[in-house]
């Protein structure tokens, strides 16, 4: 069986060009993001990731869940969660999106005996 790891979270990543986030995952329809702030009411945002190349990646989307995170009881959400379902790309960023995906990605075969 083969899994497909992808590793983001050294990468730099604005939500709105405003507000750094930690990339969870990323695909090329959607990104798991982790945000300090709730993301905004209307909920349209631009991902734009650095892949510290010196390429960039603008992905306009939609958030499509948010989830509060909560460390401590009684503290304040502070973190959220969210997932943002990419909308409207073109085809050369789909294709790029793929290419840096691939490029980020670890391909780990696993013995079925294992």
């Amino acid at each position: 069986m083969t899994y497909i790891i992808a590793t983001f979270e050294h990468l730099c990543a604005h939500v709105n060009a405003t507000c750094d986030a930690a990339l969870l995952d990323l695909n090329e329809t959607s990104a798991l993001m982790r945000v300090p702030t709730a993301p905004p009411d209307d909920r349209q945002m631009t991902v734009v990731i650095n892949n510290g190349e010196g390429a960039t990646l603008y992905l306009p989307g939609r958030v499509v869940l948010s989830i509060p995170q909560t460390w401590e009881p009684g503290h304040a959400h502070k973190e959220h969660h969210i997932v943002v379902e990419f909308v409207r790309l073109p085809a050369e960023t789909i294709a790029a999106l793929r290419h840096f995906v691939a490029s980020h990605s670890l391909v780990a075969a696993r013995n079925a005996a294992a």
